[in-house]
């Protein structure tokens, strides 16, 4: 009896419809625990008045009401250009840079692999103290040092709008330009040889 049961989950483990579903199931816990749950309990609560665990109190579109202020759509605006900016730089930037990486002619692809995807392994604390330290408003910092040496003046880089709009997007970009690079490499490396041939035998430029 005992055999029979050990070779049915073993069949169950390397059947071709379930193995997979096995195999991802870590993640769909994981999102569904983390993610899914957490998204649409924040949609009901702003829907509730919530004063304590059992204080809670259907408000309607009450909270919604009170977004309308300067503050709201300020928020608002800087999501908006943030995230223009960052599609804008993180889509053609990664696709450039996995091109000239996957070129016959780049030598020591592996480096340059390693170098752009390692801040993408950098932990996000670690790399905002990086950045908060490197563009800080003294003089003494190492952005504000160079533009002293170059002749400019000191900036206060996080306290102004535009130069805290910068130094995100930079953030941003550095951290992730790695990982839309190596998603571009996949692509480009599944197109068949042959294709690349061919291409060259009809005259194709670079």
């Amino acid at each position: 009896m005992k055999r029979r049961k050990a070779k049915s989950l073993s069949q169950v483990l390397v059947n071709q419809k379930t193995a997979p579903w096995i195999f991802i199931s870590p993640f769909i816990i994981s999102f569904l625990i983390f993610i899914l749950y957490p998204l649409i309990n924040t949609f009901v609560m702003s829907f509730q008045d919530i004063a304590g665990f059992d204080d809670v109190t259907f408000v309607g579109l009450k909270n919604y009401k009170n977004l309308k202020n300067e503050q709201f759509f300020h928020a608002l605006q800087n999501s908006t250009i943030y995230t223009v900016l960052t599609i804008i730089i993180l889509i053609p930037l990664p696709m450039v840079l996995a091109v000239l990486i996957n070129s016959k002619t780049t030598r020591f692809k592996n480096v340059f692999k390693s170098a752009y995807f390692l801040p993408a392994l950098t932990s996000v604390v670690v790399a905002g103290l990086f950045f908060r330290y490197v563009f800080s408003e003294q003089e003494t910092a190492f952005v504000n040092s160079v533009l002293q040496k170059i002749g400019m003046t000191p900036k206060k880089w996080l306290f102004q709008r535009a130069t805290t709009m910068f130094v995100l997007v930079l953030f941003c970009t550095w951290k992730w330009v790695g990982v839309n690079m190596i998603y571009f490499l996949s692509g480009l490396n599944a197109i068949p040889q042959e294709q690349y041939e061919a291409a060259d035998i009809d005259g194709v430029n670079t």
